[in-house]
């Protein structure tokens, strides 16, 4: 198994944290970076690594238009178009006056004076652009959240568990659903995370 382009974490450092010496493993804790990337993103309702996204929103009646990937990186293409009608992107000072675009880009939302309220289909915005962090520039803690996500998964692929825990009383043994998610991980993944209001 090889590790996907949005792996949040590298195997090294995995390895470092799970205190896994040899190469017998790596394969596993592949696969569970790739799956613990996967469910911090979806956590989180965003993604983190840096990328490419081409989306189709549901315009929204307010001036702002939340990006999935953020923060967008203002050096690349943006394009936007709402309504089936290209606009006009602002995205640094060095494009001119704010006031004579369509649309302005801010890290981590787009700004239109008019609105993203739709005329008829309810997904009227078609964006373009990259957003995301580049590998370096990851947050330490959705690095740890991710290496917590990885350390259960890995766990509890070693112990073939399914979803249940058990759990040492004074009064014995009890068996209890186990948590997805770590709650360290939820603790440092909580200020990333995105949502959205009905």
């Amino acid at each position: 198994m090889a590790l996907d382009a949005t792996a949040l974490v590298d195997l090294a450092t995995a390895k470092a944290f799970l205190i896994v010496v040899g190469t017998q493993d790596d394969g596993a804790i592949e696969a569970a970076i790739n799956a613990a990337s996967l469910a911090c993103e979806h956590y989180c309702n965003r993604f983190f690594k840096e990328r490419v996204v081409t989306e189709r929103q549901e315009g929204v009646c307010g001036t702002k238009l939340p990006l999935s990937a953020i923060p967008l990186k203002a050096t690349a293409a943006v394009t936007v178009s709402v309504d089936d009608v290209a606009q006009t992107v602002w995205k640094q000072e060095s494009d001119g006056l704010q006031s004579v675009f369509d649309v302005i880009a801010r890290p981590d939302h787009l700004y239109r004076r008019s609105g993203w309220a739709p005329l008829s289909d309810p997904y009227n915005v078609l964006l373009s652009y990259t957003g995301g962090f580049t590998a370096a520039a990851i947050p330490a803690s959705v690095k740890e959240g991710c290496l917590y996500m990885v350390q259960k998964l890995f766990r509890d692929s070693k112990r073939q568990l399914a979803e249940v825990t058990q759990v040492n009383t004074p009064m014995g043994g009890i068996s209890i659903l186990d948590n997805a998610m770590p709650r360290v991980a939820r603790l440092l993944l909580d200020p990333y995370r995105y949502v959205p209001v009905a």
